[in-house]
């Protein structure tokens, strides 16, 4: 039998502090985000295209962007980097993502189910010449090998970020499964 030993947790004077410093942090976190929504929502509001789909280091046309939508997104974004810097803010590109990832218009990449699919996907599996010429059919196929990777999967273990896509992701795939009802 293996001796567990159980080490109460020390009590000292820095602990309020740091329980005040923590409580302090987080309310600043959550008006930080309340801020981001705001910037989003004004993005959504300004821009009624999909401005999340720019990529600075990509052309308008591989961004899926008119020439003119793209340049408005740089342009704003550079203003956005900008005062981000000047007020000695770190880590803008997640900042942007995360603004990006709270709009209406966010569409998560089909990369990352293409990953998951290819994952849920075994190695071994034969596709049919039938399967081969409908996407659509072996889309659902792959689809439906999702669920026995995902089951495992705590809601805790994802980010808010992820969550949100697969919510997206779901209700992206059911409204074209009833597109082709």
């Amino acid at each position: 039998m293996k001796k567990i030993t159980v080490v109460p947790p020390v009590v000292s004077a820095i602990a309020p502090s740091i329980h005040d410093a923590i409580a302090i942090d987080v309310a600043n976190c959550l008006a930080c985000n309340a801020s981001a929504k705001e910037v989003s929502s004004q993005f959504d509001a300004a821009l009624t295209f999909n401005w999340t789909a720019f990529k600075g280091n990509a052309s308008a046309l591989k961004c899926g962007l008119t020439g003119e939508q793209f340049a408005q997104v740089a342009n704003v974004r550079d203003s956005y980097k900008t005062a981000w810097g000047k007020a000695g803010l770190l880590n803008f590109d997640r900042r942007w993502q995360y603004a990006c990832q709270l709009s209406r218009h966010f569409v998560a990449p089909p990369i990352a189910v293409a990953a998951a699919t290819k994952a849920a996907t075994p190695k071994t599996a034969a596709v049919s010449a039938e399967t081969t010429a409908n996407p659509v059919k072996k889309a659902i196929e792959q689809v439906s090998s999702i669920p026995r990777l995902v089951l495992g999967l705590k809601p805790s273990q994802c980010s808010e970020a992820t969550r949100k896509q697969i919510a997206t992701l779901c209700g992206d795939l059911c409204a074209l499964l009833n597109q082709i009802k």
